[in-house]
């Protein structure tokens, strides 16, 4: 069974992908997506044009978004050895992943709070609905706790 990406801290005052992830990290990340799939060569050569980066620093940090499963690699021995780097995951699947790890840290944590304030900021008002949300919510986290 492969295991699926896990998004470890959660910095909210941080901007875009650096909420997630290092600041380097979010921006090879970033260069991993616009370019579908690519060596590290490649990502340096394209990074090194928005910011100054050494070549095994960006070959550090993709082995590290490789064991965090976020990039997928693949040995190519044609003109010396080198690995291609390629998303294990698009960009939406990535916000989806971390939106999910996030709510369920506030859900465990701070369950009615969180249910306020999501049916606030979506302008519910009906209590009928309230309630139906509620017991989806508390269906969704007992599937959650039978799984464990």
């Amino acid at each position: 069974m492969v295991s699926k990406p896990r998004v470890y801290e959660f910095k909210p005052h941080e901007k875009d992908l650096s909420k997630v992830l290092g600041d380097l990290e979010s921006e090879v990340m970033k260069t991993v997506w616009k370019l579908k799939k690519a060596s590290v060569r490649d990502i340096h050569e394209d990074i090194k044009l928005r910011r100054p980066v050494a070549f095994n620093t960006v070959a550090t940090i993709l082995n590290r978004l490789y064991k965090k499963k976020f990039v997928k690699r693949e040995l190519i021995r044609e003109k010396g050895i080198y690995y291609v780097y390629s998303p294990a995951l698009t960009r939406q699947e990535f916000e989806e992943l971390v939106a999910r790890h996030v709510l369920s840290g506030l859900f465990e944590s701070f369950e009615d709070s969180t249910i306020m304030f999501l049916l606030e900021n979506l302008n519910i008002n009906n209590p009928e609905i309230i309630d139906e949300i509620k017991k989806q919510l508390k269906k969704i986290k007992s599937k959650g706790e039978s799984k464990k």
